[in-house]
């Protein structure tokens, strides 16, 4: 099985391919009104009028918003591992994820950085559950892929 050998490419495409996992649920359930925006929406409204998130011009900077984001939460979890080590990777995922929940998402929303908030329960659920899906996702891919760049030089 392929191993990357470099902690952040590591980081870099675990951190993007658990986020486009979660972006493919994410789309679904917002298609299905069980949330009012896609995260995409809360990424661009940081820089875009809120009335004009959902142009495909402002999704595109919202995406580009949103998988840098996962990109820096993937190589915080390379490492996070890489110091602490492999055991408890689900549990060390289900942290960075509430992290990145804690850290990012809330204080964008509730600070008024992002122009839109969630309105509902459910779709603050829907929110964090994508959050914690995207670390525990990322620690897995990172565990999987990362058998070389994980190894400690002695």
């Amino acid at each position: 099985m392929f191993s990357f050998e470099n902690k952040i490419p590591l980081g870099v495409f675990a951190g993007v391919s658990s986020n486009l996992i979660r972006n493919v649920f994410g789309f679904i359930l917002y298609y299905f009104d069980y949330k009012e925006h896609t995260i995409w929406e809360f990424a661009t409204s940081a820089v875009v009028a809120k009335n004009k998130t959902g142009e495909i011009s402002a999704l595109i900077i919202g995406a580009f918003n949103d998988f840098a984001i996962a990109s820096i939460v993937g190589i915080i979890t390379v490492y996070f591992i890489y110091f602490t080590g492999k055991d408890n990777f689900i549990l060390k995922g289900f942290i960075v994820g509430s992290a990145a929940w804690m850290l990012i998402f809330i204080p964008v929303t509730q600070l008024e950085i992002s122009r839109i908030q969630p309105e509902s329960i459910s779709s603050n659920i829907i929110y964090l559950l994508g959050h914690l899906f995207l670390g525990i996702l990322t620690s897995i891919i990172i565990v999987q892929l990362g058998k070389k760049a994980l190894k400690k030089e002695s």
